[in-house]
């Protein structure tokens, strides 16, 4: 007697269930390795980002005197060192393409661009930017979705007295907390604030606007940059922070 060596027809749809199994596992298998390597991409871009940052502006402002700050670390004016005069005492001013021009001021100020929210409603946006809801994103991955991250440029402006020399942006998908129309919020839930820009103390507090010139020591810097991933599954943020005394009297 022949042995049937044909498949019934449970057996083929059996079979088939196998093979999709298989091959679902497989797509998974792929598309997780994939978002995983778009992330890790993000995320060497964002730290490259910051790097390249606080690099460019560590030495300006190492010498530079600071003539003002927002109180919430969003913007900077300063001034650097371009001669001695004959007292012995510095100018102290900006350069506008190549050229020095004293008592010119340089800014470095935070427009945002969009407001990412962790939950399904978004705050009004400033004037300029949208607001966008993530739907259940924790951003910064501090176990709740109260926060929102506003990202957008650091643009680099040039004034002397009220006249505005030049406007460029420096450094984009720079990503800052925002509440209530400040951008003084603590990112990373370590219990301190995280402005773009601070001045310091001796002791390390953070110095008002007014007491620079008495109390300021040090600047600090830390920026944040941010990025939904290719999948906006994911919101992806990397810091880069430093910290220098002031060379010059303020």
């Amino acid at each position: 007697m022949k042995k049937n060596l044909g498949l019934t027809l449970i057996e083929v749809v059996i079979a088939t269930a196998i093979l999709a199994a298989v091959l679902l596992i497989a797509f998974s298998v792929l598309w997780s390795t994939q978002s995983a390597y778009n992330e890790a991409a993000i995320a060497q871009d964002l730290e490259a980002r910051g790097r390249t940052f606080v690099d460019a502006y560590k030495k300006d402002l190492s010498f530079a005197r600071v003539t003002t700050i927002a109180a919430d670390g969003s913007s900077v004016r300063y001034q650097v060192p371009l001669s001695s005069q004959a007292s012995g005492d510095l100018d102290y001013g900006y350069a506008n393409q190549g050229v020095a021009i004293v008592g010119a001021e340089c800014e470095l100020a935070f427009v945002p661009t969009v407001l990412y929210a962790e939950g399904t409603t978004a705050p009004p946006p400033p004037a300029g930017a949208t607001s966008v809801a993530l739907g259940g994103i924790d951003a910064n991955a501090d176990g709740d979705l109260s926060d929102v991250i506003a990202v957008g440029t650091v643009v680099k402006r040039i004034w002397s007295g009220a006249a505005l020399l030049d406007s460029a942006a420096v450094s984009d998908q720079v990503a800052l907390g925002y509440s209530g129309g400040s951008y003084a919020v603590d990112v990373d839930n370590d219990g301190a604030a995280d402005r773009l820009f601070t001045v310091l103390d001796a002791s390390g507090n953070v110095v008002a606007a007014g007491m620079i010139a008495s109390s300021g020591v040090k600047f600090r810097m830390t920026v944040w940059h941010g990025a939904l991933s290719d999948l906006k599954t994911r919101f992806v943020l990397r810091r880069m922070s430093d910290e220098w005394v002031l060379k010059n009297d303020q």
